[in-house]
């Protein structure tokens, strides 16, 4: 049970909480600003980032696209916000392929087939994985 301490927090020790945020690299962190921002650096932490999240959602998801774990399955955004990272190995780029088209016909039974956050994270995969999509149309 929380303390009631932790739920009742003022704007200003809000505000203090962000200022002191600021003094962490300065006060002997790790990273410095030139290596937060590295792009090289960056990239690195994103791809090993990517490989756990590979490894532990991607059995979630059968070679159909269709939720197997035992939780909860996803809505429609979590699965494409998934895919930004399964697009990125080859090794699962087909599941995250059969994950989008299973999405979007989904979706598209739907008395109001349109969602904002699934078209946004749809937006945001054409953007950054355009060239590893299969482009699947309805004939």
């Amino acid at each position: 049970m929380p303390r009631d301490e932790y739920l009742n927090l003022s704007r200003r020790g809000f505000c203090e909480g962000l200022f002191s945020l600021s003094m962490l690299g300065p006060m002997g962190g790790k990273w410095n600003q030139a290596e937060v921002w590295d792009a090289n650096g960056q990239a690195a932490r994103r791809a090993e980032i990517y490989s756990l999240h590979q490894k532990s959602v991607g059995p979630l998801f059968d070679d159909a696209g269709r939720w197997i774990g035992k939780s909860t399955p996803p809505i429609g955004r979590e699965r494409l916000w998934n895919c930004l990272s399964l697009l990125s190995n080859p090794a699962t780029r087909d599941k995250a392929n059969a994950i989008i088209a299973r999405t979007f016909a989904e979706r598209a039974s739907y008395l109001f087939p349109f969602a904002i956050f699934e078209h946004s994270a749809s937006a945001q995969l054409l953007a950054k994985n355009s060239d590893d999509l299969r482009i699947c149309l309805k004939t």
